[in-house]
């Protein structure tokens, strides 16, 4: 599974909480792009028939800046459900 980027722009990408099956990753980024990974797996076949589980299949292993990012981008995501459920279900928050 292709993860492409291009170009010279600094880019963060991160990749949480994703299950691949019979695939991994390959990430395929610029010097530009930053990997951040943290609560991946992959699950697949080994060659001699055995299942097999990889965490952490990613060279990143979590850091506290992992970490703090991923907090961001979920409070980020907290606040869109706040603002989705006022603008199209008035009445569904509790104050």
């Amino acid at each position: 599974m292709r993860m492409k980027q291009l170009g010279a722009m600094p880019v963060d990408l991160l990749v949480w909480g994703s299950s691949w099956y019979g695939a991994k990753p390959d990430p395929q980024l610029s010097p530009a792009a930053r990997l951040w990974a943290a609560g991946n797996e992959f699950y697949g076949t080994a060659p001699e028939g055995d299942p097999v589980t990889e965490r952490m299949f990613f060279k990143e292993v979590p850091t506290d800046a992992t970490l703090a990012r991923l907090s961001r981008a979920l409070d980020d995501l907290r606040r869109l459900g706040e603002i989705d459920l006022r603008l199209n279900h008035p009445g569904q928050l509790k104050p």
